[in-house]
């Protein structure tokens, strides 16, 4: 069951160098965690991070994730679509339920001839109604996501 935490949420920017909000999941030039000083900015990696990890992935938290990459390599069924957006839904509103989904769109090769063997997901969503961002979500037949 999710937990009611939107009335903590406050939107903060940090100019002090030395106080960081969190670490985004890429690498900065440096070889090192780049480091987040916004709130919209830490969702952002967040949400990055939940997307990218399969359910039993994680160690101490077995249920932290989404089945996206496994269900995104399924044949293309007219349930495939309702399946991810389900898969995303419900992982976003228990673990990051200060993250608004506002829009989910999904293509298929079926739907767009230029993806063939990809299937792009565009995510559409709001931090506690702060900022309204966009993620794509790239599944390549090579197996991986990719995430922009």
């Amino acid at each position: 069951m999710a937990y009611q935490v939107e009335s903590y949420i406050q939107r903060v920017e940090v100019e002090n160098p030395d106080v960081v909000l969190g670490v985004d999941i890429s690498f900065s030039d440096s070889a090192v965690f780049k480091p987040l000083f916004s709130t919209s900015d830490q969702a952002t990696s967040n949400l990055k991070n939940l997307l990218l990890t399969r359910i039993g992935e994680r160690y101490a938290q077995p249920n932290f994730g989404t089945e996206l990459l496994n269900l995104i390599f399924m044949p293309n069924t007219s349930e495939l679509k309702t399946d991810i957006e389900e898969t995303i839904f419900n992982a976003v509103e228990f673990w990051l339920p200060y993250i608004s989904i506002e829009k989910i769109d999904i293509l298929t090769a079926e739907d767009d001839p230029s993806l063939q063997h990809t299937t792009k997901i565009t995510l559409t969503y709001s931090v506690s109604g702060f900022d309204t961002k966009t993620i794509i979500i790239y599944a390549k037949e090579s197996g991986g996501l990719l995430i922009e």
